[in-house]
């Protein structure tokens, strides 16, 4: 049996390092953020119920209001990265270290594998899939339509994460700390205007933990490993970018954390309404 006062003595120690308490406060936030995230983005596909098959309009909005809905709840936490590339982004960028990156990334990948796994524990047997007749090992798989090559899904993959994280560079900018105003929504709608582009061609991954959960519990690994690839070369070419084109100066300094440009209520503007 586990012993009442060890516990209370950890917790009172990781109280006591602000830091350490802080992080596993951050893992917590990525694990049910990317829970929420894979949970209601290949919730939302499902297509074998009395409601039909989705829309192609109603699968793209879904992706963005789950993306505002897991920024809303835990960008004032961790950042409500619960994206792999996005960390790595945030690396380069100077927004985290590389402890809390590694942190952040394995959180990432345990939240979206609890998160497909919840989904296919409420739904009924059979049930998940694209469509009433669709192979069931096929739901949520990210994969390349038909006449695109390996070579170019890898590529388009890798384009649409890079713009990602420029977009993602923008609102992480010091400079840009005014024009935060309901960035779960912008940046959700950003996702919407990528997966309208680029989701025709390849599905429009940009996230490897996304894309590793399904493919782990359906066990599908057919070009898999580009949905990988794409969005971390991505990542580190549109941070990368957006470090060496428009990078903050070392004097230009204010006194905001990363999680108020993913979530921000401005409250000297409350106190002016």
């Amino acid at each position: 049996m586990s012993d009442p006062g060890a516990k209370s003595k950890i917790r009172e120690f990781l109280r006591q390092d602000d830091d350490a308490w802080r992080l596993l406060q951050c893992a917590a936030a990525e694990v049910l953020g990317s829970a929420f995230l894979v949970f209601l983005l290949c919730g939302g596909i499902v297509g074998s119920t009395k409601a039909g098959v989705p829309l192609h309009l109603q699968v793209i909005l879904n992706v963005g209001l789950a993306i505002m809905l897991v920024i809303q709840t835990f960008g004032h936490i961790s950042g409500a990265h619960v994206n792999p590339a996005i960390t790595v982004g945030s690396v380069i960028l100077g927004t985290k270290t590389l402890v809390q990156a590694g942190t952040y990334i394995i959180a990432q990948y345990v939240g979206s594998i609890l998160g497909f796994g919840l989904l296919k524990l409420v739904t009924p047997a059979n049930m998940l899939r694209y469509s009433p007749k669709a192979p069931e090992a096929d739901f949520c798989i990210n994969a390349l339509s038909d006449g695109v090559s390996v070579t170019r899904g890898l590529f388009l993959e890798f384009l649409a994460t890079m713009i990602l994280l420029i977009v993602a560079g923008a609102f992480w900018d010091q400079r840009n700390h005014n024009n935060t105003d309901s960035v779960p929504l912008k940046f959700g709608l950003c996702v919407c205007c990528l997966a309208f582009v680029f989701g025709p061609w390849t599905s429009c991954g940009m996230n490897p933990a996304r894309s590793f959960a399904p493919a782990v519990w359906n066990g599908v690994w057919k070009d898999q490993w580009l949905f990988w690839l794409g969005p971390y070369t991505g990542a580190i070419a549109g941070a990368s970018l957006y470090r060496v084109v428009f990078g903050v100066k070392k004097e230009m300094t204010y006194d905001i954390p990363e999680a108020i440009a993913l979530n921000h209520i401005d409250g000297e503007k409350s106190e002016n309404v």
